[in-house]
C-alpha cells in the first residue's frame, strides 16, 4: 500500500505543483498558507488522549501508565492512532506546520506539500527554500525543509534539510559525522521549550546548506575510473573476507550498484566523478536494493516513505568519506 492516510474519506495529501505519490491527493497550483495546508492536506484535526483500558468480563480495566492517542473522523468516528506512555504529550499538527514555517523563516503561502501516513499516525510537510544550486554547474539541486512527526510515539518531531536533485526528485541528504542536518523533539512535557530552541537555530540550517554545497563540489571535482568505482562498491558492501554465500550476495549488490551508477537515466552528465558515484549509490540504496523480492504493494510503500528514513545516514557518511579520502 502507498501508506497515505484517508481522512474523512479523502486521501490526506496536498501538493503545490504535483502529486508525486501514486496520483493521490490534491494538486493546489500554488504554495499554501498554514490554514490552507491543514485543510487541503486533511490534517485540520487535533490529537486527543484517553486512558488505555482492556475489556474483561467485569468491565473495562485501565492499564497503568498507558494511553491511546486518537482523532475523530467524520466518516469513521473514533480513530485510534497508537499506544503511548504516561509522559507522552501530543504535538499537534498545527504546531508542527507553524514551527516548520518559522524555522524556514517564511511568511504566509509557503507550504509545498503536506500529508499523513498510516491512518494519520505519521504526518509530514515540506517547504522549498530559496537556495537552489547547480553542482559542478550542471546538476540542479533544490533544498527543502521537511517536518515530520508521529502521534503514536514511533517517531520524534523532526525537522531536517533535504536536498533534492531536480532531474529525478531523489532525496540526497549528504550525511557526514560533523554536519548537522536534523533537529528532533521528544513528545514530552518539555516539548514546547525544545521547539522554541529549534526555531532559534535557523543559522545552523543555513550552515548545513552551505556545507552541503561545499561537499557536493568536492565530490564533483574527483574524477572516477571504472576501477575506482569497483573498489568503492567493494568497500561499501564489504566483499573482502566473506564466505561463499555472503560473498555471492555482496557480488550481486556490487553489480547492481555499478549498473545504476553507469546506466541509470538520471546519471547523465555526472558519471565518472565522485558526485555521480555518490548519487548512483544513493539511488541504488533507496530504490533498488531495498525493493528486491518485494511485491508491488510493499515497493510502493517503501518508495513513498523513503524520504523520512534517517537510518541510512551512517552508511551515507561512510560512502562520502571513502570517496573524499580514498579515491
Amino acid at each position: 500500500m502507498h501508506g497515505i492516510a484517508q481522512i474523512d474519506g479523502e486521501y490526506a495529501f496536498a501538493s503545490h505543483r504535483e502529486v508525486p505519490w501514486h496520483n493521490l491527493g490534491v494538486v493546489v497550483g500554488q504554495a499554501m498558507t498554514i490554514e490552507e495546508a491543514l485543510i487541503l492536506g486533511g490534517l485540520n484535526w487535533e490529537v486527543k488522549i484517553d486512558p488505555l483500558e482492556v475489556a474483561t468480563y467485569m468491565g473495562p480495566v485501565p492499564i497503568p501508565n498507558k494511553y491511546v492517542t486518537f482523532r475523530i473522523d467524520s466518516k469513521d468516528g473514533y480513530v485510534p492512532l497508537g499506544i503511548v506512555g504516561g509522559n507522552y504529550e501530543p504535538i499537534q499538527n498545527q504546531t508542527v506546520i507553524e514551527t516548520l514555517s518559522l524555522v524556514a523563516d517564511m511568511t504566509e503561502g509557503s507550504i509545498e506539500t503536506i500529508g499523513a501516513l498510516k491512518n494519520g499516525s505519521r504526518i509530514f510537510a515540506t517547504i522549498k527554500l530559496d537556495s537552489g544550486y547547480k553542482v559542478g554547474g550542471v546538476d540542479a539541486v533544490d533544498t527543502y525543509l521537511l517536518a515530520t512527526s508521529s502521534h503514536d510515539g514511533s517517531v520524534k518531531f523532526t525537522i531536517l534539510t533535504t536536498p533534492v536533485r531536480v532531474v529525478c526528485a531523489n532525496t540526497l541528504r549528504l550525511a557526514t559525522k560533523k554536519m548537522k542536518t536534523n533537529w528532533t523533539v521528544k513528545h514530552t512535557t518539555k516539548s514546547d521549550l525544545l521547539i522554541n530552541e529549534i526555531k532559534a537555530e535557523r543559522q545552523l540550517i543555513n550552515d548545513s546548506i552551505i556545507e552541503f554545497n561545499s561537499i557536493a563540489e568536492r565530490l564533483a571535482d574527483i574524477n572516477i575510473t571504472d576501477y575506482q568505482a569497483e573498489k568503492f562498491a567493494e568497500h561499501i558492501f564489504g566483499l573482502e573476507g566473506k564466505e561463499t554465500g555472503a560473498k555471492r550476495i555482496a557480488e550481486e549488490r556490487i553489480a547492481g550498484l555499478l549498473d545504476v551508477y553507469k546506466n541509470s537515466t538520471y546519471q547523465a552528465g555526472i558519471v565518472n566523478n565522485g558526485w555521480g558515484l555518490y548519487n548512483g549509490y544513493t539511488e541504488y540504496l533507496e530504490y533498488f536494493r531495498p525493493l528486491k523480492n518485494m511485491d508491488d504493494t510493499t515497493k510502493s510503500k517503501v518508495i513513498a516513505t523513503s524520504v523520512f528514513d534517517t537510518k541510512t545516514d551512517a552508511v551515507r557518511s561512510d560512502a562520502i568519506d571513502y570517496i573524499l579520502t580514498s579515491l
